[in-house]
């Protein structure tokens, strides 16, 4: 499995930054998925068993949702469970977070599933889970959209007794529970990841104590780029569509009915805001952080989409009222037309979301392709037969070298052998990049190469052209002035074209020159007339086979 992987500065004995007690669900996904390919005598296909292990993301993250919309539904009826579900099914955002190996995407599965127990009132169960998120990922960051939970747990509990004497120990039992479950999963996790970093670490303390404490010396997450508020606006609506806006509007929505509702509909009103208020939470607070990136939005779609459900069922729910209330004659269907119009505008949220989902998959799937090429063709065409894998461990290392296009390599599950190694060459991107893992004791072993704390580029990693086998390169056409726009490994290669020969060459996004609406959400026989493409290439060096 550790095979040609490429660790980052998180993953470095002396930062260790990244949980592996994280990683344990995941790499027993990856064995399940070995051993079930091995009866079909494909146990070595590591692109299959990639796509087992995000298979079993989104099988989890489904089951969660499906717990979540059901107690939705019990808590506030069919209406808003129905708009919940259809809104969070059909949305692109749960389709890219779904499936992805990252913390914020497995806190959103989590937190879907501490909203389930929540909704129904099971609190020990849900301060678990909780727990679980918190610690058990390694993003301790996510905390804070627990918080409206642990204060409504500790209210009920005060109020439960009948005396404030008797309140105040269910609290402080709850509180006793909270505490017991965070050490233990940390303790677990500490102990876990200390194994695997070779010493007595924390990475849930590290990441949490370079991000807060220590980002004023210089270092911290603004090293890796600072965005506007309209960043985060423009990634909600890509990926929620009209679900964000609605769920903004709950509490200016909630707020002036309150005063007018009856004894029930402000319970009803209290509960909702309270159980969409982690969402709007993290929102507050991940807006007002410079560094942003749409990974951090991830814990909180479900929110998001619930309080869009929320807020469509109080508006359908007032104006049916209106409805009666002045028009005692009111035919059924005009009752009805609220809920029509509720049930037009979740439509029209779906179709954005799989338009939004179709161009995610038309237009940014090009990478993953040519590495699917190289892992399936390229390699294996000239080293086929049962024996193909033993061949390349007995050849040569060969050299993959990418440039300005080092972000679209997708995994290194898409890397066959160890003896195919990635390399890099010199682009205009200044910040660090990865290496592979050390060959022994991979994980507690010193880097091969240094790391630093400042994003700050290391020499050591670059080759030169001369010293590439491979290289995958990008080239797009220039429309303002008619000529070709190409990246440096590119420039190079055509500068000494009789050294190399052009593997395969697939269209690639220009996202310069392509019409920003319709390359965001894909149109059939529209998109395709203003969207604009490059070629990513991969090219071999004439002789090496």
């Amino acid at each position: 499995m550790m095979n040609a992987v490429l660790s980052g500065r998180e993953y470095a004995p002396q930062f260790a930054l990244r949980s592996y007690f994280y990683l344990l669900p995941s790499v027993t996904a990856a064995r399940a998925s070995e051993i079930f390919l091995s009866l079909f005598g494909q146990g070595n296909d590591k692109p299959q068993i990639w796509l087992g292990v995000r298979l079993f993301h989104v099988l989890c993250c489904t089951l969660c949702e499906v717990l979540m919309y059901l107690a939705v539904k019990q808590k506030f009826g069919r209406r808003a469970g129905g708009f919940f579900l259809l809104l969070s099914a059909t949305s692109a955002g749960m389709f890219v977070s779904a499936p992805a190996l990252l913390p914020s995407s497995s806190s959103m599965t989590l937190f879907m599933l501490v909203m389930a127990m929540w909704l129904k009132g099971q609190f020990s169960r849900a301060i678990l889970v909780a727990m679980l998120c918190v610690f058990g990922t390694g993003w301790p960051f996510v905390g804070v959209i627990f918080i409206p939970m642990l204060l409504n747990c500790a209210w009920l509990r005060l109020r439960r007794g009948t005396s404030f004497a008797e309140g105040l120990g269910a609290a402080t039992a709850s509180a006793t529970w909270a505490v017991i479950c965070a050490v233990a999963v940390a303790s677990l996790a500490t102990w876990i990841d200390s194994g695997w970093y070779g010493r007595n670490t924390s990475p849930t303390f590290n990441i949490l104590r370079y991000n807060v404490l220590d980002a004023g010396e210089g270092r911290g997450d603004e090293l890796y780029g600072v965005e506007p508020a309209s960043y985060y606006v423009k990634n909600l609506f890509l990926n929620t569509s009209v679900a964000f806006p609605l769920a903004v509007v709950l509490p200016l929505l909630a707020l002036p009915l309150y005063p007018m509702a009856d004894k029930v509909a402000k319970s009803e009103l209290r509960q909702k805001l309270l159980m969409c208020s982690p969402g709007l939470l993290w929102l507050a607070i991940m807006f007002s952080k410079p560094h942003k990136e749409e990974r951090f939005l991830y814990p909180v779609y479900p929110s998001i989409f619930l309080a869009a459900a929320c807020t469509l069922d109080i508006i359908v729910q007032a104006a049916s009222e209106l409805v009666e209330k002045f028009r005692d004659d009111a035919r059924a269907d005009r009752k009805l037309l609220p809920q029509a119009m509720a049930m037009a505008c979740v439509l029209f949220a779906a179709c954005l979301g799989m338009c939004r989902t179709a161009a995610v998959v038309r237009f940014h799937n090009t990478p993953c392709n040519v590495f699917k090429f190289v892992y399936y063709r390229e390699f294996r065409s000239y080293w086929d037969g049962p024996q193909h894998l033993q061949a390349i461990e007995m050849m040569q290392p060969v050299r993959l070298c990418v440039g300005g296009e080092w972000h679209r390599y997708p995994s290194s599950f898409y890397i066959p052998s160890e003896k195919i190694e990635v390399s890099f060459l010199r682009s205009d991107f200044h910040g660090q990049l990865p290496q592979p893992f050390a060959p022994t004791n991979g994980t507690k072993a010193e880097p091969l190469q240094s790391f630093n704390d400042l994003n700050a580029q290391e020499e050591e990693r670059f080759v030169t052209l001369d010293e590439c086998d491979y290289v995958l390169a990008a080239r797009f056409r220039d429309y303002d002035q008619y000529s070709t726009r190409a990246s440096q490994a590119m420039q190079d290669i055509l500068k000494t074209k009789e050294q190399w020969h052009t593997v395969l060459s697939h269209k690639l996004l220009d996202p310069e020159f392509s019409d920003p609406a319709l390359r965001a959400f894909f149109i059939p026989f529209v998109s395709e007339r203003f969207v604009r493409h490059g070629f990513l290439s991969l090219y071999r060096r004439v002789g090496i086979v």
